[in-house]
């Protein structure tokens, strides 16, 4: 056997180097000692720290809930409303009841018992898990669509793009709608245009009273285009069609008030200008339809000369002059009316980088040019 220290033979039976001063015992070399209990004081200090990261991921963890919640709330209800409270509400009421009662049946009859800091830490983990999900579910709504996008949708539905993939479960009704509108334009541009006007050109002239049977096809010709344009007269039709599409679209019930509460608010002064311009058209048309039914029946009563109709009842005249004062001036207040809706319509589209014609929308309707 050699020394460990000086590497000389030792003898057999002796433990000591007869070479090496220091006597060093081969017996002495002993394992070395495990690692020793950390103090109570490390203990302590490291429980404290455990704890007060615990806390400290799991406020980290509701922070992140909070504005989970927030940016939920405001994407459905577009701001804080008493339905986007509630919804709050509710919201919390879930994130925290279904994982809190998870890990109480989990670690109900665990041994040891897990500590306060470690429950709600895992609590916290689970909330802020389920917020994750359930945010990325809502945010898949999309209810407040962008200007960019309802522009991009009108224009696929219209023709004018090719398709692409949805972005939201809204995105199909409101790419419909544009289509039903476009196909609602051009339906009523080909049956108008498809219309003999050609009796109505000189409309209100002394020679458009000069015999019956040009007051009867003057008058048929006013009546079929009244007929058209009562049958365009509103698109409450596709907007109801809308309706039942969104309705059977998989989401929640508040998100669908919601969204169809955006479509009919951005619609709504639409709809109240056609109203307006629709109503001013028919009165104008109805009161034309009037002046030469009364004019036809009173054909006994006057006479054309020089281009003028000369009147042998001094009451049928003033009848006339009354009947057609109101038919010009109806007609004036519907060009006008005509006019401010095209420049509303105009800058509406313009927003959505659409022109009118892009859905269709006539240039005029079918009686605003031919009076003269």
């Amino acid at each position: 056997m050699n020394c460990p220290v000086c590497g000389a033979e030792i003898p057999s039976g002796s433990n000591l180097c007869p070479k090496c001063i220091l006597g060093d015992p081969i017996a002495s070399s002993t394992p070395s000692p495990g690692p020793q209990p950390a103090s109570p004081r490390a203990v302590r200090q490291s429980a404290w720290a455990a704890r007060v990261g615990a806390w400290f991921l799991s406020a980290v963890g509701w922070y992140f809930i909070v504005m989970f919640s927030l940016l939920t709330a405001v994407d459905k209800y577009g701001g804080l409303s008493d339905h986007a409270i509630a919804f709050l509400v509710g919201w919390y009421i879930v994130v925290l009841l279904f994982p809190l009662i998870g890990v109480t049946l989990y670690y109900r009859n665990r041994i040891p018992k897990l500590p306060m800091h470690r429950r709600v830490l895992v609590v916290s983990a689970w909330a802020l898990l389920l917020s994750i999900i359930t945010v990325q579910g809502n945010r898949s709504l999309g209810v407040n669509l962008t200007t960019d996008r309802v522009g991009r949708l009108a224009q696929e539905g219209a023709g004018l793009l090719p398709t692409s993939p949805d972005q939201s479960v809204w995105d199909a009704s409101v790419r419909s709608l544009s289509a039903d509108i476009a196909e609602f334009n051009r339906q009523y541009v080909a049956e108008a245009g498809a219309l003999d006007q050609s009796a109505l050109t000189g409309i209100y002239s002394a020679e458009s009273f000069r015999d019956r049977a040009r007051m009867e096809k003057i008058m048929s010709q006013l009546h079929a285009a009244l007929a058209v344009d009562e049958k365009y007269s509103s698109i409450e039709p596709l907007l109801e069609r809308m309706k039942a599409r969104v309705r059977a679209v998989d989401a929640p019930n508040s998100a669908k008030v919601h969204f169809l509460e955006g479509i009919t608010s951005g619609v709504g002064e639409e709809l109240s200008k056609r109203t307006e311009i629709t109503s001013k058209e028919k009165a104008w048309i109805q009161a034309s339809i009037d002046l030469y039914e009364f004019t036809f029946a009173k054909k006994s009563s006057y006479f054309l000369r020089d281009e003028k109709l000369v009147f042998r009842d001094a009451d049928v005249a003033s009848e006339f002059d009354l009947r057609i004062k109101k038919a010009e001036t109806l007609r004036t207040d519907f060009l006008q009316a005509k006019e401010n809706f095209d420049k509303f319509q105009k800058e509406r589209l313009g927003k959505l980088n659409l022109k009118p014609s892009d859905l269709g929308v006539p240039s005029e309707t079918p009686l605003a040019n031919k009076p003269k």
